[in-house]
């Protein structure tokens, strides 16, 4: 019954999270997107407020199943982790919380999962904080001091860290976890990040690299109109927008992992 208790408490227990002042959700989640892929994370589910990446793990992040624990059942090569981050549009912006959780035997009927976000949690806080950074970089200036002024007020909030389970492995997750992409580190120039100011219509698709896309049509000489980049279509691992200037005018950008270019 104390076990049942403990990983009751874990499942329901509060995910870090972090707000992105500002924000709304197709940004949140497109930011998110980019920063993982960019790690070598595969989508696992993407929904409209959600979206679950994954990854193979060589060292456990948990003691197993009962079987694997009292010695009856031969540990995998490899456990598979999930990294689940939800979405929520609140009136300053965008609360978006990560979980993670473990699976052992994937795919067959041995299959156990487990709650890990607990061991995994300073990875999370770690990938979150990248993940504002990101945001504040694209972020109109009065969200980017809200958001400095947020990660404050949770550094005092914050209590006191309990200590990691034995078992806990945090490190053999992937290296900055769903961290903010290299492409983040670049100036932006003003006038994108005034134009993200009035962030697009939630109904207009928002692809994976779209920022990216309205950068290079800003370095092209376009003055963005209010809608950004939309995502017209995805082919070969690529995405094909089409971004909106002031003037009336219209590029087509073609974006992928190594860069963005003009699609004709």
């Amino acid at each position: 019954m104390a076990l049942i208790a403990v990983a009751a408490q874990a499942e329901t227990a509060a995910p870090p999270s972090v707000l992105l002042a500002g924000a709304n959700v197709p940004r949140a989640k497109a930011l998110a997107l980019d920063a993982a892929l960019i790690k070598g994370w595969r989508v696992a589910v993407s929904e409209r407020e959600r979206v679950v990446f994954e990854t193979r793990l060589e060292t456990p992040a948990s003691a197993g199943p009962p079987g694997v624990v009292l010695g009856k059942v031969a540990p995998p090569a490899q456990t598979l982790l999930r990294i689940r981050a939800d979405f929520t549009a609140t009136g300053d912006g965008v609360r978006t919380a990560l979980r993670a959780t473990e699976t052992w035997y994937a795919g067959t009927r041995q299959q156990w999962s487990t709650d890990v976000t607990s061991p995994y949690r300073d990875n999370l806080l770690n990938a979150l904080r990248s993940l504002r950074e990101q945001w504040a970089a694209i972020a109109p200036q009065g969200a980017a001091r809200a958001a400095a002024a947020s990660d404050a007020g949770e550094r005092r909030a914050k209590p006191r860290a309990s200590a990691t389970p034995a078992r806990a492995e945090p490190s053999a997750a992937p290296s900055g976890s769903i961290a903010a992409p290299a492409q983040a580190a670049r100036r932006v120039p003003e006038s994108l990040r005034r134009e993200h100011s009035a962030p697009p219509p939630e109904d207009l698709p928002v692809g994976v690299w779209a920022y990216h896309a309205e950068e290079l049509a800003v370095s092209r000489g376009c003055e963005l109109d209010e809608r950004g980049a939309v995502l017209l279509r995805e082919e070969d691992g690529a995405e094909v927008h089409r971004v909106d200037c002031r003037d009336g005018t219209s590029m087509l950008i073609r974006c992928d992992r190594e860069r963005c270019r003009d699609s004709g």
